[in-house]
């Protein structure tokens, strides 16, 4: 069982916050994320996938604590892996090894994964862009309070995956204006 430490979690939050502003790389944030709340609630480890509407799967971002066997493992399938966390609801699956939601049971055996608490990474509006599992080597029950901090961790990746894809897009814009303004200088 945990101790839940809400001053610890609350720093941790403030830590997290701190890098949404930084010049920090996506990839790095989200390590850095996955790192504190498996510091702070005292995990295995977790990674972060994103949507991808193109192949309906959930495409690897980030991980810590886990192989990147399991990381590698084969395609996650919107339908076949904890669907009803992209209705936006976490899910908690207390023995991922034997789990019928699960996609890939004998692979979390395999890692030593006995729980995984699944938490949707929502953008603005709601919509669901990734998740962020959470995986336990002991079963495990997570508290009220350990479910809340991880979704608002949850919501500040979501955060900064958004601020990544508003900043690559007006990138790419800037890039286009730049050379319709460079074509024009010769006319």
């Amino acid at each position: 069982m945990s101790s839940f430490d809400e001053k610890v979690a609350l720093r941790s939050f403030q830590e997290i916050s701190k890098l949404l502003s930084s010049t920090m790389e996506l990839p790095e944030i989200l390590n850095y994320i996955l790192e504190e709340i498996t510091r702070v609630l005292g995990l295995k480890g977790g990674t972060i996938r994103l949507v991808s509407p193109k192949t309906n799967t959930l495409e690897w971002m980030a991980s810590v604590g886990v192989s990147r066997k399991y990381v590698e493992k084969g395609a996650v399938d919107l339908d076949k892996s904890v669907a009803e966390a992209m209705t936006g609801t976490p899910v908690l699956v207390l023995d991922a090894g034997n789990d019928p939601r699960m996609q890939y049971p004998k692979q979390a055996r395999e890692e030593g994964i006995a729980s995984m608490l699944t938490i949707p990474m929502k953008a603005r509006g709601g919509k669901v862009i990734g998740v962020m599992r959470l995986v336990t080597s002991e079963p495990r029950q997570f508290t009220m309070d350990e479910v809340d901090f991880a979704c608002a961790v949850g919501e500040l990746g979501a955060q900064a995956i958004t601020n990544a894809r508003m900043f690559e897009e007006l990138t790419k814009e800037l890039k286009y204006f730049k050379g319709m303004v460079d074509v024009a200088k010769f006319w």
